[in-house]
């Protein structure tokens, strides 16, 4: 997403291939692998928005799971307090923890952010 010439909000997904603290899980699911957003942004929901975009997007693609990642505690308690997001997994790999979280895919009608506006963005 952008702001006339400025990168408001990154996103990386993947839906395959990817090897994360779910490996080895058998559920079709999209992986959040990164989201970063302009810190002159904060506190917009506009991270929580894109999060809602992949809830649906993953539901109209027939995926049953949105999975995401992190190893800081306080987007640990951000995702599962705030948006929702249900700890399924904590692995320590190099001496971080890695927190595995998980949203079943949703439509989210009415969303404030739509394919069209992150397809143009990614242009």
């Amino acid at each position: 997403m952008h702001d006339q010439a400025r990168t408001v909000l990154l996103a990386e997904l993947a839906a395959r291939g990817v090897r994360t603290v779910f490996s080895g899980r058998a559920q079709s699911a999209i992986f959040m692998a990164t989201t970063v957003t302009d810190p002159a942004y904060a506190g917009r929901r506009i991270g929580c928005q894109l999060a809602w975009w992949v809830l649906d997007h993953a539901a109209r693609t027939g995926q049953q799971w949105v999975r995401r990642g992190t190893t800081e505690p306080g987007l640990v308690r951000y995702y599962r307090d705030v948006q929702g997001w249900e700890v399924v997994r904590e692995k320590t790999r190099d001496g971080f923890t890695v927190t595995g979280l998980a949203r079943r895919a949703q439509l989210r009608p009415g969303l404030s952010i739509t394919t069209r506006e992150l397809h143009q963005a990614a242009n």
